[in-house]
């Protein structure tokens, strides 16, 4: 991501791209322990609100 020049505005500041093995491993990984802290952790942060989207890519 880069900064644009002017007075445009930007839909997202951060972007975390998180790479899993499969659906399922993703689905473990947000439901482990770490996981739940992690998500509980981002209003600590993310004051303006987070959006997590996910993709499945196809080779």
């Amino acid at each position: 991501m880069s900064a644009l020049a002017g007075p445009a505005t930007v839909p997202y500041f951060v972007v975390a791209v998180l790479t899993f093995a499969d659906r399922e491993a993703a689905l473990a990984a947000l439901a482990s322990p770490e996981g739940q802290a992690g998500s509980a952790d981002m209003g600590n942060f993310a004051v303006a609100g987070v959006e997590v989207t996910m993709w499945e890519a196809q080779d």
